[in-house]
């Protein structure tokens, strides 16, 4: 036989409720508490609203409703009575059965206290029910009010946050002003240099400018700099970027000078996102962290460039020279990287997820997996695939070797 659930197992069981129920809203209820608060707000005040007008209908209007449909008036005062004299004739019969052969005394004395004892349970029980549902309903409104007020202090402590943020970063974006300046003065020296030097001859640059470049470079470091109203989400460095893209178009020679500022200048965490950067020579270069998000990187020369968790995601590859440039944890996700020479390229941990590799050069890649590979647009093309790894996915994902819908118009 089933034990009866008692007060303790009833509260615990309350508990684990509550318990899971406020772990749900912390996860899901941060976006759908404000949608659904008005909703709820909305089904308690209209069925208190209901239960008000079914009230007075019923009160105001129960003569009309009584003759409508029962054809007759029917007074309370009686039906109570009635119902009394039911429970009275009802307890009186069960009891003549249960009590027969007890003396008149003792049945006399039990059927005056069974109606009294059935209408206490019949009418306190319903009393209590009421008041049950009117508490629960109550309660369930001050603590809904109790979470919706809590989500919203919450957002405010976020803002707050986040306005704090700005401040603290502020400072650091004034502070780069000055180096604005010492940036133009840094190229009006390179202008000068290079004007001196014959055409014909390579445009070199002098060691002393290329160690002005070095510890310019080192004192503008990443920081968070405001991208409308927000802060970005990673610290990058905005002056390195613009360095960066005045120099590879000054065509340097890059036997003697374009290796020096290669050693010597660093561009890590430059923000070149968007960035032309056509047939640019970027080899050799620290471009760790950067980001390179969407930037036109068509023929450029990367060999041998560092670009340990760069942001090259949607970035525009077509062509592009990466052999041997260390590609570790980088970000290529939806990247273009068309019949690029990635000869020798270091691609472990590497995201390609939606990356285009149609026509490009493995050959030697160190880090690529099936996993990796396996998330990719396409391979159609693809040259120089490990043997044993072509052989699992085409196996396993044939569609990646075939010609893709959006290609066909290319080729």
């Amino acid at each position: 036989m089933a034990e009866t659930p008692t007060n303790n197992h009833k509260l615990w069981i309350g508990l684990a409720l509550g318990v899971i129920a406020g772990v749900l809203a912390g996860m899901f209820g941060k976006d759908l508490l404000p949608k659904a608060t008005p909703f709820v707000y909305g089904a308690v005040i209209g069925f208190f609203g209901l239960a008000l007008v079914i009230f007075f209908v019923l009160t105001l209007g129960r003569e009309w409703l009584m003759k409508k449909y029962l054809g007759r008036v029917i007074e309370f005062d009686n039906v109570g009575e009635d119902l009394d004299k039911l429970t009275t004739a009802v307890s009186d019969k069960v009891f003549d059965i249960l009590l027969a052969g007890k003396d008149k005394e003792t049945k006399e004395s039990y059927k005056s206290l069974a109606p009294r004892l059935l209408r206490f349970f019949i009418w306190g029980g319903f009393r209590d029910w009421g008041f049950r549902v009117a508490i629960m309903l109550f309660t369930a409104v001050g603590a809904l009010l109790g979470t919706r007020l809590l989500f919203q202090k919450n957002k405010l402590l976020e803002a707050q946050n986040k306005k704090f943020d700005i401040q603290t970063n502020l400072p650091e974006v004034t502070r780069r002003s000055a180096y604005n300046f010492q940036l133009g003065a840094i190229m009006e020296a390179v202008k000068n240099e290079l004007d001196t030097i014959p055409k014909g001859k390579p445009r070199v640059l002098s060691d002393q400018l290329i160690a002005w470049m070095a510890g310019w470079s080192l004192g503008v470091r990443p920081y968070r700099y405001l991208e409308g109203n927000d802060l970005i989400d990673e610290s990058l460095s905005p002056e390195r970027g613009q360095l960066l893209l005045m120099l590879v178009n000054l065509n340097l020679d890059t036997t003697e000078t374009w290796k020096e500022i290669a050693r010597r200048v660093t561009f890590n965490y430059s923000d070149l996102q968007y960035a032309p950067l056509i047939s640019a020579a970027l080899n050799d270069l620290n471009l760790n962290l950067a980001d390179l998000s969407s930037t036109d990187l068509r023929r450029a020369d990367l060999r041998r460039t560092n670009l340990w968790r760069t942001d090259l995601s949607v970035a525009s590859l077509d062509d592009a020279i990466l052999s041997y440039a260390i590609l570790w944890k980088a970000n290529l996700r939806g990247a273009d990287l068309r019949r690029a020479d990635l000869r020798g390229a270091v691609l472990n941990g590497a995201d390609l997820r939606g990356a285009i590799l149609n026509g490009a050069n493995l050959e030697n890649v160190q880090g690529i997996t099936y996993k990796s590979l396996s998330q990719v647009e396409t391979l159609y093309k693809c040259k120089n695939i490990p043997p044993e790894l072509e052989k699992e996915l085409r196996e396993k994902n044939p569609e990646l070797f075939e010609i893709p819908r959006w290609l066909i118009d290319d080729e």
